[in-house]
């Protein structure tokens, strides 16, 4: 009964991917990355306001996403998946790997 949904998940957080391949410091951008997404709305400035960092930092962490990722994550329609796979990550909790 859960299957499906748990397929879907696993599909959808396959976005995440090459951010979690990166080693130590995968936490590091996924956790960025669900701040500049999901609560600054793509602004730098909010990001370092939400986790204490500053701007610099967070443009720093979110150009190695783009670079992982192949792609820019403030452009849509490219970075709808991982826009939604960052919000199941976080409903998931911080900690969840797949």
């Amino acid at each position: 009964m859960y299957i499906a949904g748990e397929v879907a998940v696993a599909e959808t957080l396959k976005q995440l991917k090459p951010l979690m391949l990166t080693g130590n410091n995968e936490d590091e951008l996924l956790v960025t990355l669900a701040a500049f997404l999901l609560d600054a709305e793509l602004s730098y400035r909010k990001a370092a306001e939400k986790l204490y960092l500053h701007r610099n930092t967070i443009k720093y962490r979110i150009n190695k996403v783009n670079e992982l990722l192949a792609f820019p994550v403030t452009k849509i329609p490219e970075s709808y998946k991982v826009y939604q796979a960052i919000a199941v990550w976080r409903i998931l909790g911080e900690n969840y790997k797949n």
